[in-house]
């Protein structure tokens, strides 16, 4: 996975936008400020971490239902009491473009220059959002320990650079990242988020780790 550009200059705490309820408003978010809350460009071996940045902002901003495809874009023109298309353009939908064509926006300003190629087609985010997912998804053969690794890496990096990620994004962080087996375990550990430290999700995930190796280890036994 990659790390942080040694240029990479924050200005916009990613902590700050979740507890300031005054946090600016998605049209006036830059490229700049995308890049200081998202200190990578998203590479062949790194998506799990960036989308987890990512999952992080549209959570902040309400933007997830849009990118998960959950909140379709609304009717293009007006209506008239009767159900009768008007030629005046829908405000919601306006509002709704405008949200998906920033996201985009944001998107492809941390793709490395050899994804881009796969994006330039796309006409909305949700399948900017599918199209990367179907290519890169999924930890790979990467440990807990090496995944976990990384992470931190990132982490120390910010914090060096003065943009510290406080412990319940970098558990957010973590838990977006992992495989579609840890379902159960990201699930209990979220419903005591407040009572977790990294450390004790640090042992927990070994733990985890092996307990899958295990059950996987039996399967392949059963059906030899």
């Amino acid at each position: 996975m990659a790390s942080p550009s040694s240029d990479y200059s924050p200005s916009i705490p990613l902590s700050s936008i979740a507890v300031n309820p005054n946090f600016t408003p998605v049209h006036s978010i830059t490229i700049q400020n995308i890049g200081s809350m998202v200190p990578i460009k998203l590479k062949r071996d790194n998506y799990l971490l960036w989308s987890s940045l990512f999952a992080l902002i549209f959570r902040h901003y309400k933007l997830s239902g849009i990118v998960d495809g959950f909140e379709p874009p609304p009717p293009r023109f007006l209506r008239d009491s009767s159900g009768n298309c008007l030629s005046q353009l829908n405000p919601a939908y306006e509002l709704w473009y405008e949200k998906d064509h920033n996201l985009i926006i944001w998107l492809n300003s941390t793709l490395s220059d050899d994804l881009i190629p796969f994006t330039v087609a796309v006409t909305s985010a949700h399948e900017l959002w599918q199209n990367l997912e179907k290519r890169f998804a999924g930890k790979g053969s990467s440990s807990i320990s090496e995944y976990l690794q990384h992470i931190k890496s990132i982490s120390d990096a910010l914090a060096a650079a003065g943009t510290p990620v406080d412990e319940f994004d970098l558990i957010a962080i973590i838990l977006n990242g992992l495989s579609d087996e840890y379902e159960s375990f990201v699930t209990s550990i979220e419903l005591r988020l407040g009572s977790t430290t990294v450390d004790e999700l640090h042992g927990l995930l070994l733990n985890k780790e092996v307990s899958l190796a295990r059950k996987k280890h039996l399967q392949s036994s059963h059906s030899s």
